[in-house]
């Protein structure tokens, strides 16, 4: 199965109408550097997300991309819209641009393969602050 086109529930942002602006780039661009893998990074992500009321999945799988390679183990956050936030593709399968980073829909030479879809997660604020090197009251939130 394809990572999943998740529909947008009553009640919540979403984020197909493009509010967060520069919300979701902003959060992406402060994470980058973090020394975490693709399991951490995701949890980290949609803590923030789910702080923010910003309704996601988080998606454990398997990418192949064409021409690059696959990761057999790999974990990604889902938006309803379709996006995938993946910040950890270019750690294993190199910095080409064929390799997705950031928050995108995939192309047809990105092969995301779900196998567990789990709700958002809400890490501890100390382990939060440990994996993201700082509280979680410093990374900017979204408003309406």
């Amino acid at each position: 199965m394809n990572a999943m086109n998740l529909k947008e529930q009553p009640g919540h942002h979403g984020l197909g109408g493009g509010h967060t602006g520069e919300h979701l780039p902003l959060l992406l661009s402060r994470l980058d550097p973090l020394p975490l893998e693709c399991d951490g990074m995701t949890r980290v992500l949609s803590t923030l997300l789910a702080r923010d009321e910003i309704p996601h999945h988080v998606v454990v799988g398997s990418l192949t991309v064409n021409g690059a390679g696959s990761i057999d183990l790999h974990w990604w956050i889902e938006l309803l819209d379709g996006r995938v936030c993946d910040l950890r593709a270019r750690m294993w399968l190199g910095t080409e641009d064929r390799v997705p980073h950031g928050c995108f829909l995939p192309e047809g030479q990105q092969q995301y393969e779900a196998r567990s879809v789990l709700e958002a997660q809400a890490l501890h604020p100390g382990i939060f602050a440990i994996l993201a090197g700082a509280p979680m009251e410093s990374f900017p939130a979204w408003t309406n």
